[in-house]
């Protein structure tokens, strides 16, 4: 038994070191006080090689550049990715506040529909806005939730999210229908430039 034991063990740090967690942080080890800017230092860089598509150190590249992920998702994957000695989901949310004040390039945003997403710093700004403009001008059928989702590799929520956002500034406009919810560009707010003369 107790081979079986370091066996499993052996298993447990492998699973780590291939998750990029080498030593995950515990509150036992960091204490109290520096726990969460430690938490915080460890996600950033479990996150980044999974949002920006960074190098992850083997010589290959993630499977990322997602650019955005909802709380739940992170919590799962980086729980998972430390095996038994898992985070809580407060201590996961305050962590992620930490990562504008410690520099890191990674913001924690909250849609208007109350999912919270982490998001990089590529990924802020017009950059899904624009991705969502191109995939509208390629797509004469207009676009619904999950074509968005399936293009840009976002969850259905935050695929939802995004389109409603893009509504609410006036950048996109909705047809609903039988054919269920799809979502045009907004010729009236912004005419194509083929329409100025």
């Amino acid at each position: 038994r107790e081979g079986g034991e370091k066996g499993v063990q052996g298993e447990y740090a492998q699973l780590l070191l291939n998750t990029g967690i080498v030593s995950p942080v515990s509150k036992e080890v960091a204490g109290a006080d520096l726990f969460h800017a430690e938490l915080s230092g460890q996600l950033a860089d479990f996150l980044l090689p999974i949002l920006e598509g960074q190098p992850d150190g083997k010589g290959g590249t993630s499977t990322g550049g997602l650019k955005m992920m909802t709380l739940t998702d992170i919590y799962c994957l980086y729980n998972r990715a430390r095996g038994i000695d898992m985070v809580s989901p407060a201590d996961l949310h305050k962590a992620c506040e930490l990562f504008q004040p410690r520099g890191v390039p990674l913001r924690l945003k909250a849609f208007a529909s109350g999912v919270l997403v982490v998001q990089s710093e590529k990924a802020m700004g017009d950059t899904a806005s624009d991705a969502l403009q191109q995939l509208l001008s390629s797509t004469p059928a207009g676009v619904t939730a999950a074509h968005l989702s399936q293009a840009l590799g976002y969850t259905m929520r935050v695929s939802r999210d995004l389109l409603e956002k893009s509504e609410s500034d006036g950048e996109i406009c909705r047809d609903d229908s039988i054919e269920g919810l799809r979502f045009f560009p907004n010729f009236i707010q912004t005419p194509p430039a083929t329409w100025v003369a």
